[in-house]
C-alpha cells in the first residue's frame, strides 16, 4: 500500500492523507482544483505538512510571533507584529485577510484568543493576549 496526499493545487494546502493501492488511486473522486502525491513519510499530516512542486515538505512556523503575550490594559499597550501576506486572522468567529501587520491594544482585562491561518508553508497557530 501506498500513501497518498490530496492537496489543493492553488496553495498547496493538503485536505487529508489516505493509504491505497496505486492501482486503485483512479477510482478516488478529487475536487476540483486537487490532485494526489504519493509520500513515504509515516509521519505526514495536513496540520503539519503542505506540497511544494509536487513534494511533500513540512510547514514551519511564523518568526517572530509567540503563542502568548501579555499587555497591559490600558488602551495604549499592544502587541504587535509581522504576518506573511494571505494570512487569515480569526477572533470571535469573525474572520480578517489582509493586512501583513497585526496590532492589538485594548482597555479591557481579559484572555483574547485569534487563530492564526497563514499560507500552506507556515503552520496554523492560535495566540493568546492576556490583557491585565
Amino acid at each position: 500500500m501506498s500513501r497518498f496526499a490530496a492537496y489543493r493545487v492553488e496553495t498547496g494546502r493538503i485536505d487529508h492523507v489516505r493509504e491505497s493501492d496505486v492501482s486503485r488511486m483512479r477510482f478516488h473522486h478529487l475536487p476540483d482544483g486537487h490532485l494526489f502525491v504519493e509520500f513515504e513519510d509515516v509521519d505526514v499530516s495536513p496540520e503539519t505538512h503542505y506540497v511544494e512542486d509536487a513534494e511533500v515538505v513540512p510547514r514551519t512556523a511564523i518568526v517572530g510571533v509567540s503563542k502568548e503575550y501579555t499587555i497591559a490594559a490600558d488602551g495604549v499597550d499592544e502587541v504587535s507584529f509581522t504576518l506573511p501576506e494571505g494570512t487569515i486572522v480569526g477572533f470571535e468567529d469573525v474572520e480578517h485577510a489582509g493586512e501583513e501587520a497585526f496590532r492589538f491594544t485594548s482597555d479591557i482585562a481579559g484572555v483574547y484568543r485569534f487563530s492564526i491561518i497563514p499560507p500552506a508553508r507556515f503552520l496554523d497557530m492560535e495566540i493568546l493576549i492576556h490583557a491585565v
